[in-house]
């Protein structure tokens, strides 16, 4: 992963932490400024597996996983986790699965669209800021 990746990918994650922070699905995280994208995604899978001890989560099937041919282990993880991240959010209420694949789905197969490991992470970060506490109903949600 590029320095720029990693600044990228560690903006995204600062942004998801604010929003899930705003909606009071987490307390307040302190954010550390040298954190890699990989440690930030651990620390909020964390975050919410202590806030949310009860969930039950599925196995990730990693091996139809889209980032299988990413060949940066790290970006590979960070993807698993963050499906991880999607579960405790879809779980618990607070994101809508099918809209989130929707979401990522329509991002990645826009016309001008780059596929990349992080690319593809940065589309995931985004589809998590689909959630918020309280109902998921049409009235909720903004197109």
């Amino acid at each position: 992963m590029t320095d720029h990746d990693d600044t990228v990918l560690a903006e995204k994650f600062r942004t998801l932490y604010a929003h899930l922070c705003r909606e009071r699905i987490l307390p307040s995280m302190p954010v550390t400024e040298d954190a890699s994208p990989a440690q930030m995604a651990t620390a909020l899978r964390q975050a919410l597996c202590n806030a949310y001890p009860a969930t039950k989560r599925k196995r990730t099937m990693k091996s139809i996983h889209y980032a299988n041919s990413f060949t940066d282990t790290a970006l590979r993880e960070c993807a698993f986790t963050l499906d991880d991240v999607g579960q405790y959010l879809a779980r618990n209420h607070f994101l809508d699965h099918d809209r989130s694949v929707d979401f990522f789905n329509e991002k990645i197969t826009a016309e001008g669209f780059v596929i990349t490991p992080t690319s593809l992470l940065e589309t995931m970060l985004e589809s998590l800021l689909l959630s918020h506490k309280g109902e998921h109903d049409e009235k909720n949600w903004q197109k």
